[in-house]
């Protein structure tokens, strides 16, 4: 099932999510919907709070170089370490028709709980690092914006009204 994904100026947008504590076929469900939503709206990530809701839950669908699609739900991440920096574009979901540079850290260190509830660690580089990165600050109430020196954030104000203005006529 496709849901609706919230946009700038939705207050979920801005609260930080709560630890998932439940691992079962609800669960399962809700990433299988977030895969299908981030998918059909050409997305690489997607975080619990941009379907409205406040549970630290992030979905990645990072393009292969054979074409395929990794999938992959993370749980309760956390960010342990950090290497590296990198500036690359980014863009969001809730944040249409917006990019931007954004400077972050270009390899990570993550712990996360799978589906299963099972614990995870690993080491991220490159785009998946950065998208990690992005859909971890939705959990957080952060937003890519947030990272823009006060210019870049002055250039974007009038699109960035427009979209909180369309939110606020409950526009999707």
């Amino acid at each position: 099932m496709t849901l609706n994904i919230h946009i700038l100026g939705d207050p979920v947008l801005r609260r930080p999510a709560r630890p998932v504590e439940t691992f079962d076929d609800g669960l399962k469900d809700l990433v299988h919907d977030m895969y299908e939503t981030m998918l059909e709206a050409d997305g690489i990530g997607l975080a619990a709070p941009q379907i409205g809701l406040e549970q630290r839950l992030l979905v990645l669908g990072i393009p292969m170089e054979d074409e395929s699609i990794k999938l992959a739900a993370f749980i309760n991440p956390e960010v342990l370490a950090t290497r590296d920096r990198c500036r690359m574009e980014e863009g969001c979901l809730s944040i249409p028709g917006i990019r931007a540079d954004v400077d972050r850290p270009a390899r990570i260190q993550l712990r996360w709980q799978d589906v299963d509830g099972s614990e995870r660690k690993a080491w991220f580089d490159d785009l998946e690092a950065r998208v990690l990165q992005h859909e971890i600050d939705h959990l957080d109430g952060k937003l890519f914006i947030d990272y823009l020196a006060p210019e870049e954030r002055a250039a974007l104000q009038p699109a960035i009204q427009r979209l909180q203005e369309l939110q606020g006529r409950g526009g999707k």
